[in-house]
């Protein structure tokens, strides 16, 4: 693990401009000083999603999510907070200087991306300098694939000696056992360890941050018996399961398109991508899963899946895509025609042809209820039967319910059965429920802040005058509310002149995103206060009322309590309290404020 210094966060933090920032993962409409959107972070059809130039801030006012550019890109691109540095640093062209950065002890996760970095580095080398990748090179050229698509994808090649990785990686201390944990070496029966890749060509798997978690290899002779394509096997920072391929790439482009295309192969994704259709990633050949539904809709709302027209099990394969429907996603079938792949069809014809084909692409309804009614005729009372069941759950899942009334129709209409049986066998159908960590969208409640409170924090972060002010007039432990104790005491206590930022800088220093979020929402407050000195002398004064109002009334039940009770002294100290208190509290609305 390493930690960036704080002089070098508040650098990156003052450089980066929220707009700019945030209008690369999302369009924004300018709307007077500040700039709108529809919230990235939660289903809405009006915007209320708000960014501040001036505070450097962004705050939602339906889902109450806020906060600065470190907070968004967090949120946006599920990282953590190093992370989030690199990316912003690398957008605003800034190198964080390795002096700055304190390391400690590697966890296991961090050593397994600098392996497959490693990794990935080496057999990409190979690929572009060394003799023996000829054949590979002439592969990739009759492919039709570029130098400039063979660098942005980082193809590689594995050298055909058994140990030529593992010579390499051991020259930069690593040991075999962690080449091998990694998925990189494997051992022999005599405990020996040789390279897993040999002579293939190689493709780096990235996550969606592009870092490299593993590897897959293609055999270079098509006579060899082994399996066409290998890939690494899962480890700790590999899950086949949570990765599309190219998605790293391709996710500013899904964004701005506002649709994913989703092939299979490593090829379809390249060379649509090379040929300028770049809002495309690849699911390595597995059935979609419930992650990969979920990492696709931090960036769009629609999918469009290639069909190969020749393969086989279509039905079944579909029903893998009811997950995407669950998750909220609009989903549609392009078919291939017949003998051809993505990559294919953009080699032997030209990018428009697969562009038609996309723009010409299915309903997912309509998809697999033509799929049904051509293998089982519809006239047979079985055929209806085992169609009904087939597409049935798939409605289940949708949540819109004109759109699940819409297809209800359609399906008895098309299968000449009552709406009603439909309805009445969809009501037996049971979710489905999978083991596997579900994302779900949830609008947390408004923090219940005393008004004057929250008034006094935002007056402190628009003038730092106030600060002041509340600094001689009150006391951390007047104030309620834990959020503002907190926030208050973290600003009482800093040189706030060298501050260029407060509310942005302020931020970084809340761990709680309920405090991130007060925060943005305070700044973003829209109500015109006309006499800041006032309002500001107003709030302290109701602060310290209801203070003496909770004092006195705590005063009045010990008097009470020590009535019959022999202790003049004691009785005497009270009432002489009381009587202190009770006037402090006539005098209090009268009395002027040092501000």
């Amino acid at each position: 693990m390493a930690y960036v210094n704080q002089d070098i966060i508040d650098e990156i933090r003052d450089r980066a401009d929220i707009v700019e920032i945030i209008q690369s993962y999302i369009p924004l409409k300018r709307a007077g000083r500040n700039f709108r959107a529809l919230c990235p972070f939660h289903h809405e059809k009006t915007p209320s999603f708000m960014i501040s130039p001036d505070k450097q801030i962004f705050h939602c006012f339906g889902c109450g999510e806020g906060g600065n550019v470190f907070n968004f890109v967090m949120k946006y691109e599920r990282l953590n907070f190093r992370e989030t540095l690199e990316v912003i640093a690398k957008k605003i062209g800034f190198d964080i200087p390795q002096d700055k950065i304190k390391a400690k002890e590697s966890s296991l996760t961090n050593k397994f991306f600098s392996l497959t970095e490693t990794a990935a580095c080496f057999y990409h080398s190979a690929l572009l300098k060394s003799s023996q990748a000829d054949i590979a090179r002439q592969y990739l050229n009759e492919r039709g694939i570029k130098e400039e698509a063979i660098k942005e994808f980082r193809l590689g090649f594995s050298l055909p000696g058994w140990d030529e990785f593992i010579n390499y990686a051991k020259k930069k201390n690593w040991r075999e056992e962690v080449l091998e944990r990694a998925g990189l070496a494997l051992r022999s029966r005599q405990g020996k360890y040789y390279d897993r890749f040999r002579n293939k060509l190689m493709f780096p798997i990235a996550n969606n941050q592009g870092k490299i978690v593993g590897v897959g290899a293609r055999r270079r002779d098509e006579k060899e018996k082994e399996s066409k394509y290998t890939n690494s096997p899962e480890t700790e920072i590999y899950a086949k399961r949570k990765i599309l391929y190219g998605l790293n790439l391709a996710k500013n482009y899904i964004n701005k398109s506002s649709e994913a295309i989703i092939t299979e192969g490593y090829f379809d994704v390249i060379a649509p991508y090379q040929a300028g259709i770049k809002n495309i990633v690849g699911c390595l050949g597995t059935s979609f899963t419930q992650e990969q539904a979920y990492i696709l809709k931090r960036y769009t709302k629609k999918v469009i899946l290639l069909f190969d027209a020749d393969s086989s099990g279509e039905i079944a394969a579909l029903r893998s895509l009811d997950i995407l429907i669950e998750v909220g996603l609009t989903v549609k079938i392009a078919c291939l025609p017949p003998g051809y792949d993505a990559d294919k069809l953009v080699r032997e014809k030209n990018k428009e042809a697969l562009e038609k084909i996309v723009q010409d692409s299915k309903d997912l309804f309509d998809y697999r209820l033509g799929l049904l009614k051509a293998a089982y005729p519809v006239d047979l009372t079985e055929s209806k039967t085992r169609i009904a069941s087939e597409i049935l759950p798939t409605i289940k899942k949708i949540e819109n319910s004109v759109l699940k009334s819409a297809y209800l129709k359609r399906l008895a209409r098309e299968i000449e059965v009552s709406e009603q049986s439909l309805l009445d066998e969809l009501k037996k159908i049971k979710q489905a429920k999978y083991n596997y960590y579900i994302q779900k969208e949830t609008v947390p409640t408004k923090l219940e802040i005393p008004p004057a409170e929250k008034m006094i924090l935002r007056l402190m972060l628009e003038d730092t005058k106030a600060i002041n002010t509340v600094k001689e007039n009150l006391k951390i432990y007047d104030f309620e509310h834990p959020l503002i104790q907190k926030i208050i005491s973290v600003l009482l206590s800093v040189n706030f002149e060298k501050i260029s930022n407060l509310g942005s800088w302020l931020m970084d220093r809340m761990e709680e995103k309920e405090a991130q979020n007060l925060i943005s929402d305070v700044l973003t407050d829209d109500l015109k206060i006309i006499d800041r000195k006032r309002s500001l002398e107003d709030c302290i004064n109701l602060i310290r009322k209801k203070n003496l109002e909770v004092k006195l009334t705590q005063l009045e039940s010990q008097i009470k309590y020590v009535e019959g009770v022999e202790d003049e002294e004691k009785r005497n100290y009270l009432f002489k309290e009381f009587q202190r208190l009770l006037k402090e509290k006539r005098h209090l609305e009268s009395r002027k404020i040092n501000s």
